[in-house]
């Protein structure tokens, strides 16, 4: 039974669900933003409202996404509130157009008109569609006091009980983080530990930067900057595809010879590669197929590229007698020592910056250099392709590269971020 004298916090976590399907904006998009004035406004997941016991009880919303497991999120920002900053207040209404809190809201925005870029606050959400029609839902839930935001080059995690890991900043022992619900609560009477935990978190000043204010949004000639590096691989939906990337890799070096011998010798560090070495996609390995396979008379190269996937071979193939894991890596390694006689040999793993795979439990992973998307990224963009007929296929090749060359990549949360810009485009043009 929860006592009167608690206090709580909100783990909000945030772009996940059904409602984002489609085109919809989230609505916690404003939660990392500061309005057009400076002030920064959240909105609690999934309804705007929290539960009718904690109303004026919350000292703080942890604005979090999942990282690679249910069990550990990043947290992104911890608003910092008090019972004045709530703005809305649950009163049992259903969600829909003219709830109790949304009268509510209204009401604020009268008095404290909201916008973001120029654009009202009510506007941003008109086009959303639940249920077949259009569902113009806007709430906010807080006016923050601060915003705490992480350094930018800082990852700031958080677990619970489930998660066995320890690189996190806060373990939380009293809880397992939900798969249904996106917010949670942690109250000082009976999570008593992680209570602890969190406050301990947010007083831990080496965590935060202080100079660190959320965003303000400016369209610059009606164009946001969120749009640089949106591509086709975006518009169909095959951002995470590791085919597409291979075969888009293997189409610019294997179309341009001069490209290719600079790719091999900057990013692979092979100096020497013909103009006119071979370049193959899947390449049959008797049985599995390489990812990238160049081949001229001097050398023999493997690329093998992993975005979101795991070795294959692994859970299948594994040997309980504590000797290394048969794989792919292995399968490719004994097929190109043994057809590739007298040439220099060269084997590679691609993986995207965020994508922390350790291979070294693999057979033969020692003979393979690791590369990082970022590698690619930076390659790409510094050099040009030679067909200028394709230039605009190349300069979407590598808007697309950029995605994968980050630190972090919540594909939810750009998509989001996206929208969000493109909406506040679209109502300024209008």
């Amino acid at each position: 039974m929860r006592t009167r004298e608690m206090d709580c916090f909100v783990i909000n976590r945030m772009y996940a669900g059904d409602y984002l399907k489609g085109n919809n904006i989230g609505h916690e998009i404003i939660n990392l933003f500061a309005d057009d004035n400076g002030d920064n406004y959240i909105y609690i997941n999934a309804d705007g409202v929290m539960g009718s016991e904690y109303d004026g009880k919350v000292k703080a919303v942890l604005l979090t996404r999942m990282a690679e497991s249910i069990h550990r999120q990043e947290v992104l920002g911890i608003a910092i509130v008090d019972a004045g900053s709530q703005i809305v207040y649950n009163k049992g209404g259903k969600k829909g157009e003219r709830t109790p809190e949304h009268i509510d809201t209204d009401a604020y925005l009268a008095q404290h008109p909201v916008k973001y870029g120029g654009v009202d606050f009510v506007r941003l959400f008109e086009k959303n569609i639940w249920e077949g029609e259009f569902n113009n839902y806007h709430l906010i839930t807080f006016k923050t006091k601060k915003l705490l935001m992480p350094y930018k080059n800082q990852r700031i995690f958080i677990c619970d009980k489930k998660y066995t890991s320890n690189e996190v900043n806060a373990e939380l022992k009293d809880i397992e983080f939900s798969r249904q619900s996106p917010k949670q609560y942690i109250c000082s009477d009976e999570e008593i530990r992680d209570y602890a935990t969190i406050e301990k978190l947010i007083n831990n000043e080496k965590l935060w930067d202080k100079n660190r204010k959320p965003e303000k949004i400016k369209l610059i000639g009606k164009k946001a900057k969120e749009e640089e590096n949106f591509n086709y691989l975006d518009i169909v939906g095959r951002q995470d595809d590791e085919n597409v990337f291979s075969n888009l890799i293997a189409y610019f070096i294997g179309n341009d010879g001069r490209l290719l011998q600079e790719f091999c010798k900057e990013v692979l560090g092979i100096d020497g590669v013909s103009e006119n070495a071979l370049v193959e996609r899947e390449k049959s390995a008797n049985g599995p197929r390489i990812d990238i396979f160049i081949q001229d008379d001097k050398y023999a190269i493997v690329i093998e590229n992993k975005i979101k996937s795991e070795i294959n071979g692994a859970s299948e193939r594994h040997n309980f007698n504590g000797e290394m894991i048969q794989s792919q890596l292995a399968d490719y390694y004994n097929y190109v020592e043994k057809t590739a006689k007298g040439l220099t040999k060269k084997y590679f793993i691609l993986m995207p910056n965020y994508h922390k795979i350790d291979i070294k439990k693999y057979k033969h992973s020692e003979k393979y250099q690791k590369l990082e998307y970022s590698d690619l990224y930076e390659f790409f963009a510094k050099h040009k392709y030679h067909n200028e007929s394709e230039k605009g296929y190349y300069d979407d090749f590598v808007k697309a590269l950029h995605r994968h060359a980050e630190d972090y990549y919540d594909d939810q949360y750009a998509e989001m971020k996206r929208r969000f810009m493109r909406r506040l485009e679209d109502i300024s043009k209008s």
